[in-house]
């Protein structure tokens, strides 16, 4: 893992073994939309924000 410089993509989507997917980005407002995203389409997501002492729990 690495980081991105900027101007470039904003977030990074890595694909890992039995289908968990992991997205990186840095901006909280990509990260809000990507995990209300799949939770409405019924896709079990969790996320991890600097300002989150734990994940939501779903």
């Amino acid at each position: 893992m690495s980081p991105l410089p900027r101007g470039r993509k904003e977030s990074l989507l890595s694909v890992t073994n039995r289908g968990v997917t992991v997205v990186l980005s840095r901006l909280a407002s990509l990260i809000y939309d990507k995990f209300t995203k799949l939770d409405g389409l019924g896709i079990p997501a969790d996320h991890l924000m600097g300002t989150t002492m734990t994940g939501s729990g779903k």
